[in-house]
């Protein structure tokens, strides 16, 4: 709009103009202020204008335009505001409609759960079965998920677990996680990689004082231990630099504070005699501290600077945890490892020439053993979920079966296949959240059936447990497990048109589609079955071969025991001599007793791995001595555990303090360091010299059978063998064999203890044959659960096969009764179904056996003596299943040869 030139007024009517522009100006306040702001100063300006020229016409002219221009405003107005009003409704309108829509989509959810409850309540021996069904397999999943989340998934209880490490050695592949002291130094300080080390050696002392003696496992750490674990002690402080130099002092464990303390606060700044000496307790370390397993103590460990010498780089004997500093990666600390290694082989050829230095994370090497194990049974166990799932889903199938009415005049009223479908999903998820429920329940007591058969040797086994991971893992596989099961049926049930529907309203079926996906899911529980079946056959084959397997020694009617003599009683190699000679002596002198021996290796036991290099004649010590196996023994070990004599003599009277040094080596020795030559009267030297022992030229006087002392399913390694009055050590373990039973004899084995030294622990009782259980207790422990897993897949593939057969007995009783009715004999109609359940057996066993060669690769570090295509295994499953499921057959084959052709030709 443009201003026109405004004419002057008379005074009078100047002051009529400015009071008209002041109403003007407050009626246009009726304005939208958006077009108000826009518009409104051109606006005043042109009515003033206007009323300018108006005024100079005459007072009539002004009244006229002055009511022309408030109308034309008031009609502007009005249809701004019912524009913007019209605007703002249609926006309402929309936003009320969703949150209509958001409330009926939560009351239809809500009715449909509400039907869903009552119609359970009108079924519940469907409900019960579905829901046992659900919860065993759910339970049994979370049970297994909880181990596999305590041991694998739970990070390790220490500040920035991920940055621990744990530091290992070796040459020819062959890896070690024990270092030499000098090698442990530089590896740690010249890399530039670590924020800290510490080392690690375990120990053993005998606790006296505050009850009876006991022998207790522990360590001997770096004062640096705590600060590079990132721990804090529980009571009292850790291990500091200063308690290297300073009076003895020691960290317990929980578990013995609560054993000897009463768990009294106390306890920190008292005394623990430990072999005799005192020491002064600054710590009681918290409970999830278990570096090594099964410590009870950690004392200061310092080095003496014959330790750290270069003279002492052969020596393998502590083990190194290292923290990464911040930034760094466990690839980039590996290579700066290989680097110093590199350096060290030129430097050191004697001891370090070919060795490699590389690191593992600490978690990692915890679990690196049991991991494949465990994973095998967490997809075992999921199999047996999806049989589950299959045999639920069967159940609906059955059951909606019989809900044709309900679905037709659903489908006449107007509901849609979506609207159905959300029906059957929402009960499913109900029978899902009930099975979850019940699960939990049976996950926390097959969790502690779990704890209670596993072996020990399953790290951190003992504190596995419920938490936020597990009971979001239940309800993930609950909530998915009810989607699975609950959308085969629900899919099946409103597939066919609304008219079809209808048409086949109370003839109790939905059509022949849901007997095809019955049949189907049978064939898919057969199969998944068979696989799992195929995997325990595997490991029983596998246990069975490494259960009869000579380990070289006879373990019955034995039993052993550890005894440790403190230094501060015993500080000469002979007293501890004499005092293990006369125990031997005294505990064999017994009738019942046939023989007994000392020696400080026993084999298959863990906890020992003392080897030793050697030369022979002519030969000086490098990188590329030879090595063996080292075991001290005294005279009668051999009788004691029956290992044969090859050749030569076995150690006696002669081969003392005075005597000539002698060894006896076993045949695999024989075999890789002698070939085509007598061993006997050879000469060897031990790298390794233990403490007062001598270490002069030793001539082999034996050869011994071979015995697999770490392992079963090892094969037997070289070993040298050393008698005990020659290399005397102050820890010993007894091997009694007894005419009767061993366990019987203990409390004579005590008393001739405690007559030499009443103050003396026996520790470790064990018979051999716990001992050689506990070697393959794994192997026996996956096996039992995945056969336990396999039963239960099997149990359920079997009722599958059966429901499936009666229900087509159910739906075909009048062709029944037609057929007997023309001459069909009970033994025809029996052979109709048993063919029918045969072919879905057939098919199911074809493809659980396809897929059983598939999955069973992952079995081959599990197996022994055992291919993963074992043709015994794969022949002995497809039998066992198919008895099964011909059996499963033959159940509803007899009932329906036994209809009454009349009652079945009237049924309608």
């Amino acid at each position: 709009m443009s201003t026109p030139t405004k004419p002057t007024p008379p005074t009078g009517d100047r002051v009529s103009m400015r009071l008209a522009s002041r109403i003007y100006a407050a009626a246009l306040m009726m304005f939208p202020s958006r077009l108000r702001a826009r518009y409104g100063d051109e606006m005043r300006a042109t009515f003033a204008a206007r009323a300018a020229d108006a005024s100079s016409r005459s007072g009539a002219s002004l009244v006229v335009l002055f009511a022309r221009e408030l109308g034309d405003l008031a009609m502007v107005s009005f249809a701004a505001h019912r524009r913007r009003l019209s605007k703002t409704s249609v926006e309402t309108e929309a936003s009320i409609s969703e949150s209509r829509d958001r409330i009926n989509v939560m009351s239809r959810l809500l009715a449909d759960a509400r039907y869903a409850l009552r119609m359970l309540r009108r079924q519940p021996g469907f409900a019960v079965v579905a829901t046992l069904t659900l919860a065993l397999g759910i339970g049994a999943n979370t049970a297994v998920f909880t181990v596999v989340n305590g041991v694998l998934l739970r990070p390790l209880p220490y500040r920035a677990p991920d940055r621990l490490v744990q530091l290992f050695h070796g040459r020819n592949g062959r890896l070690s996680m024990t270092f030499s002291p000098p090698n442990f130094i530089d590896i740690t300080t010249q890399t530039g990689v670590f924020s800290g080390a510490t080392a690690v050696t375990p120990s053993t002392a005998n606790v006296t004082g505050n009850g009876e003696p006991e022998l207790v496992d522990g360590a001997n750490v770096t004062p640096s231990f705590f600060n590079v674990l990132g721990v804090s002690a529980r009571l009292g402080r850790g291990l500091i630099d200063a308690d290297g130099d300073g009076p003895d002092v020691v960290v317990i464990s929980e578990g013995l504070w609560r054993r000897r303390f009463a768990a009294r606060p106390d306890a920190v700044g008292s005394t623990l005699l430990m072999d005799g000496k005192p020491f002064t307790i600054v710590g009681v370390a918290p409970a999830d501290l278990k570096i090594p397993a099964g410590t009870g103590y950690w004392r200061p460990l310092v080095f003496k600077p014959r330790d750290v010498s270069n003279e002492a780089r052969g020596a393998q004997w502590i083990g190194g945890i290292a923290r990464l500093k911040p930034g760094v990666t466990l690839e980039q600390a590996k290579s700066a490892m290989a680097l110093v290694a590199e350096r060290l082989a030129r430097d050191y050829p004697r001891t370090n020439k070919d060795r490699v230095m590389t690191a593992m994370g600490l978690q990692d090497r915890i679990v690196r053993n049991i991991r494949p194990a465990l994973l095998i049974l967490l997809g075992a166990v999921t199999l047996v979920m999806l049989v589950a799932c299959v045999n639920v889903a069967n159940l609906l199938l059955a059951r909606a079966s019989g809900r044709t009415r309900e679905v037709s005049v659903r489908a006449a009223l107007g509901a849609g296949r979506g609207r159905l479908v959300q029906q059957f999903l929402v009960e499913s998820v109900m029978l899902g959240l009930a099975g979850g429920v019940g699960g939990l329940l049976v996950a926390y007591w097959a969790t502690q059936a779990l704890i209670a058969l596993g072996p020990a040797s399953i790290p951190r086994l003992a504190d596995v447990g419920l938490d936020w991971r597990v009971l979001s893992f239940t309800i993930v596989v609950a909530v998915l497990t009810s989607v699975v099961f609950g959308l085969v049926p629900a899919l099946a049930a409103t597939g066919s048109g609304v008219a079809k529907i209808i048409s086949t309203a109370g003839r109790g079926s939905i059509g022949a589609s849901s007997t095809r996906v019955r049949k189907a899911l049978v064939v898919c529980e057969m199969a998944l079955a068979v696989v799992l079946l195929v995997g325990a056959g595997l490991l029983i084959r596998s246990y069975q071969r490494i259960s009869v397997v000579n380990p070289g020694f006879s373990p019955d009617h034995v039993i052993t025991f550890t005894v440790a003599l403190p230094e501060q009683q015993y500080k000469t190699s002979a007293a501890a001599g004499r005092f293990m000679r006369d125990l031997v002596a005294r505990v064999g002198a017994h009738p019942d007793v046939e023989h007994t021996a000392g020696v400080y290796g026993l084999p298959l036991d863990d906890t020992f791995g003392a080897s030793s290099s050697f030369t022979r004649t002519g030969e000086t010590d490098s990188a590329d001595s030879p090595s063996a196996g080292m075991r001290v023994v005294t005279p009668g070990y051999f009788a004691t555990l029956k290992i044969p004599l090859k050749s030569g003599r076995l150690f006696d009277e002669r081969d003392d303090e005075n005597g000539p040094e002698v060894v006896a080596i076993n045949e695999e020795a024989a075999r890789r360091y002698w070939p085509g030559v007598n061993p006997l009267g050879q000469q060897l030297h031990l790298g390794v010299r233990l403490a007062e022992a001598r270490s002069g030229m030793k001539t082999i006087v034996a050869v011994v059978g071979d015995v697999r002392s770490s392992r079963l399913d090892a094969t037997a390694a070289p070993e040298v063998y050393v008698p005990y009055a020659q290399h005397p050590v102050d820890s010993l373990t007894i091997a009694v064999r007894t005419a009767g039973d061993p366990a019987g004899f203990m409390p004579t084995a005590r008393a001739d203890l405690a007559s030499l030294d009443r103050n003396l622990p026996m520790a470790g009782i064990r018979t051999m044959d716990e001992v050689v259980g506990r070697s393959i207790a794994e192997r026996r422990f996956t096996m039992l659960l995945l056969a336990t897993f396999a039963v239960v897949a099997v149990l359920l593939a079997a009722i599958g096969v059966y429901g499936v057969l009666a229900y087509l007995v159910s739906q075909r009783t009048q062709e029944i009764g037609v057929r007997l009715a023309i001459g069909a004999t009970p033994g025809n109609v029996v052979g109709l179904f048993v063919r029918e359940g045969a072919m879905l057996m057939a098919i199911g066993v074809a493809c659980g056996l396809a897929g059983a060669l598939l999955v069973t690769r992952a079995l081959s570090t599990l197996l022994f003596g055992v291919t993963t295509t074992d043709p015994l295994t794969f022949a002995a499953v497809a039998g066992t299943l198919t008895i099964v499921a011909l059996l499963a057959s033959y159940l509803p084959a007899r009932r329906a040869a036994r209809v009454d052709p009349m009652t079945a030709l009237r049924a309608d």
